[in-house]
């Protein structure tokens, strides 16, 4: 009998080990294997997006939606404070990546049907709705009214400013909706004019915080949103090319990650996460001077 349970353990322990071994294997290691194959099979020389890109991202919509819609149901974001950046940032930070992503991916399937039975803009339909409105639920902008008052939408504040225009410009061009035109208008008009009478081309996110990567990326947003608006800001994109020499620059030439906007001097040198906006960015914006 006592051989007969020894035996009966020992094959329940050998499945065990072979049911953990296959999970394993597929959460650990399947994932890194198939993203390297499509890697591999990415034509390089074209920059195309393959069908994999708008699979995981059609997957994605509905669970983005859902969160989304829940988080600004639940009213929660007016409850964090300044220093919880995660609960304060993140959520309207990827909702913009979502929709910049989104964009991307919709100008590809316009090149080539192929990719999706159905265009991004239509499964995605749903979360691209869903993003915008986070970003116009003045809860989610209430740790920023916290740092910088009632007056937060037109006095520096530049992080968040940027992520309205960037977000609402993107969600217009994928849905053809106007709701947040006028809201557009206003932040391009005040965020182009503030940046261009500050003393050295920066604007700080926080008070006594200035990240030039943000001041790029806003500047990309405002010559982004040009485009829809019927604009043109390309003088002023020249004239803010001031905020990104001289002093603000490392001592190997890199942008500083923090900056004085005060000062105009470098506080903390270049990062890789303040490189990656300027990389993305700054082509757009000063295509000669970003290839240096």
């Amino acid at each position: 009998m006592k051989r007969e349970l020894t035996r009966g353990r020992m094959w329940w322990l050998s499945g065990l080990s072979v049911f953990l071994l296959f999970l394993g294997v597929y959460l650990f290691l399947y994932p890194g294997v198939r993203v390297a194959y499509e890697l591999a099979v990415l034509d390089r020389d074209t920059v195309d997006t393959n069908q994999f890109a708008f699979r995981v991202h059609r997957r994605l919509a509905p669970q983005y939606e859902r969160w989304a819609t829940n988080r600004l149901a639940s009213g929660r974001a007016g409850t964090h404070t300044t220093e919880d950046l995660v609960a304060t940032e993140w959520p309207l930070f990827g909702s913009v990546f979502f929709l910049w992503a989104t964009e991307a991916l919709q100008e590809e399937w316009d090149r080539d049907p192929s990719l999706s039975p159905t265009p991004p803009n239509e499964y995605a339909a749903g979360a691209i709705n869903a993003c915008a409105d986070l970003l116009a639920d003045p809860n989610h902008g209430s740790w920023v009214r916290d740092h910088w008052g009632d007056d937060y939408l037109h006095h520096e504040n530049i992080f968040y400013r940027m992520l309205l225009i960037g977000g609402f410009t993107t969600h217009h061009r994928l849905t053809g909706s106007t709701e947040h035109l006028d809201v557009i208008r206003d932040q391009v008009e005040t965020v182009s004019a503030e940046i261009d009478a500050s003393r050295h081309g920066l604007l700080e996110d926080y008070p006594g915080e200035c990240y030039p990567a943000d001041v790029l990326t806003s500047i990309a947003c405002v010559l982004d949103a040009d485009e829809i608006l019927g604009t043109d800001h390309s003088a002023f994109a020249n004239r803010a090319l001031r905020g990104f020499e001289g002093n603000v620059l490392d001592d190997i030439g890199m942008v500083a990650f923090l900056a004085g906007a005060r000062s105009g001097m470098t506080v903390l040198p270049s990062r890789g996460s303040g490189n990656s906006y300027l990389c993305t960015f700054a082509p757009h914006v000063w295509p000669d001077r970003a290839k240096q």
